[in-house]
């Protein structure tokens, strides 16, 4: 008796000392302040699990914890944080919990992050395109530059805002201009692919003559890649299959989930709109957020992100 009266009274001072229990413990439910809070913790573990919790709200959070969740994502992306690293290349696996998170926020104040790390994924031209209009200049700017992986990704976003019909009459020739450019000179495989993948969804005439050009002429093809590209039939199959209609231009667009009257996407790979079954569970919307794990696809990963590595 005295033991048990002794066990229960020291779990009692270490509830009032340790107010989020033992080390890298959130607790079950955490209003929006203390998620904000457990944001800035000192604990990587818990900062990983408050950012889990983010998720679920999404669009959803008030100004104070989409700051905080942009705001600490950009710490640890850029190294600013007490996280110590492993070795390895998988050492940065814990970021893509902080990207889905941003991305989910539908936040203007997020391009500029979501730019930065379109890179790693589609995720991100996802919820690029999701903003439509208001970040379709830097996703332009990005399609300017040089290093191929945020080119290709860039056109990926264009071409996501193209299907949505966010961009505007007077913006649609810039956004030719670049798939064109994309399809001359000198380029890395993967930016001739989406920008052969944007003048499909472009249906512009004189791009489309671009990329049969390519079915037709393997010299064109070398002329573009390289002579010492691997992957001269895969463009001059897929831009085939394109033009064909046996291929649809991929990735799918995949919208995060938004406020009323815009389209979400469930993690079944379905697009829904408001009024239909909805993916997020009844919880979501109540003032306190329950624990939460990372819906999956069927290979384990979030949808829409991949590694870092996009080599040859």
């Amino acid at each position: 008796m005295r033991k048990t009266k002794h066990v229960a009274l020291t779990v009692w001072f270490l509830a009032l000392a340790f107010p989020y229990g033992v080390k890298g413990q959130v607790p079950p439910t955490m209003t929006e302040a203390e998620m904000v809070t457990a944001l800035g913790s000192d604990d990587p573990v818990v900062r990983d699990r408050t950012v889990n919790l983010a998720m679920k709200l999404g669009w959803r959070a008030g100004p104070e914890l989409r700051a905080a969740v942009i705001r600490v994502a950009w710490a640890e992306l850029r190294g600013e944080t007490n996280r110590p690293l492993p070795g390895g290349a998988e050492h940065d696996e814990y970021l893509f919990d902080y990207f889905h998170a941003v991305a989910g926020l539908r936040d203007p104040a997020a391009i500029p992050f979501l730019i930065t790390v379109m890179r790693h994924g589609a995720a991100a031209a996802n919820a690029l395109a999701d903003l439509g209009a208001a970040a379709f200049p830097a996703v332009l700017e990005a399609a300017n530059t040089e290093d191929y992986r945020d080119v290709r990704m860039s056109l990926l976003a264009l071409r996501f805002m193209v299907e949505d019909g966010t961009v505007s009459e007077e913006d649609m020739p810039e956004v030719v201009e670049v798939a064109r450019r994309c399809l001359t000179g000198r380029q890395h495989w993967r930016v001739v692919l989406g920008a052969m993948h944007l003048s499909v969804g472009l249906a512009d005439p004189a791009l489309l003559d671009m990329v049969a050009m390519l079915v037709n002429d393997r010299a064109a093809v070398v002329d573009l890649l390289g002579p010492g590209s691997g992957f001269i039939q895969r463009i001059q199959e897929d831009a085939r299959d394109l033009l064909s209609g046996e291929q649809q231009p991929y990735p799918k667009r995949r919208p995060f989930p938004g406020p009323p009257g815009a389209p979400v996407q469930d993690f079944d790979g379905v697009v829904l709109r408001r009024g239909e079954a909805s993916p997020f569970p009844a919880s979501a919307t109540s003032p306190a957020v329950r624990g939460y794990s990372r819906p999956s696809t069927e290979s384990g990963e979030a949808p829409g992100w991949q590694g870092a590595t996009t080599g040859e």
